[in-house]
């Protein structure tokens, strides 16, 4: 009697961990589909009710992280991504997609992280390589930029206290960095004529003081 007992408890776990699969599959390929035709809102409440079956699907993580990424979602993708590495650390698809989505919200550093994580996997990925040298040089560029407002900045502040030549450093030191600044050559220009008129302006010699009447007593 134990034995049938248990062989049936056996069937029943089998049967309804295949139907608990089964169905978590049909939620994310309905979710795929959807996807597919750009309905992503309605693929991520799919993928919702898929992973609610299966949490550990780590390519429906993935899949639920793309559609968040198409919806300008970016943080919320990366959370998706990360947890499908935490359930595969070695998903390379997920490290790509998660690159993807921290160069769109300017995180520069970690989005190269994540492409050298797959270039570590797989060295020649030529995608991961295309992402981490175009995001080296969006990294690049938003340093310079940075750079720049500080040296316009100062450069401005130099300016409006009179001090025109350390205006025209300020301002060459941005035009060595873009030198098709048009902020910093119409600004330089006129810094250099204001210093010109005033170095060509005679320094006024300080009024000698008055002499008092000597008075004799």
């Amino acid at each position: 009697m134990m034995k049938v007992i248990c062989s049936l408890l056996m069937f029943l776990l089998v049967t309804s961990t295949f139907a608990f699969s089964q169905s978590a599959d049909d939620w994310n390929k309905k979710g795929i589909k959807l996807f597919n035709e750009g309905r992503y809102e309605e693929a991520i409440r799919c993928y919702d009710e898929a992973l609610a079956l299966k949490p550990d699907a780590y390519k429906i993580w993935l899949n639920r992280g793309n559609a968040c990424y198409k919806l300008g979602y970016y943080e919320k993708a990366c959370g998706s991504y990360n947890e499908a590495l935490k359930y595969k650390s070695d998903f390379i698809p997920a490290y790509t997609s998660k690159g993807k989505a921290l160069k769109e919200l300017q995180r520069y550093d970690d989005a190269i992280e994540c492409f050298n994580n797959v270039l570590y996997l797989s060295p020649n990925d030529v995608e991961a390589q295309k992402l981490k040298k175009e995001t080296e040089e969006l990294k690049a560029k938003a340093a310079s930029a940075g750079k720049i407002q500080e040296l316009m900045y100062r450069a401005d502040a130099a300016y409006d206290e009179g001090n025109y030549v350390q205006a025209i450093a300020c301002y060459e030191a941005v035009l060595a960095i873009d030198p098709n600044n048009k902020d910093a050559i119409t600004r330089k220009a006129k810094a250099e004529v204001l210093a010109a008129q005033k170095e060509a302006t005679p320094t006024p010699r300080p009024a000698e003081p008055a002499k008092v009447p000597t008075k004799y007593s």
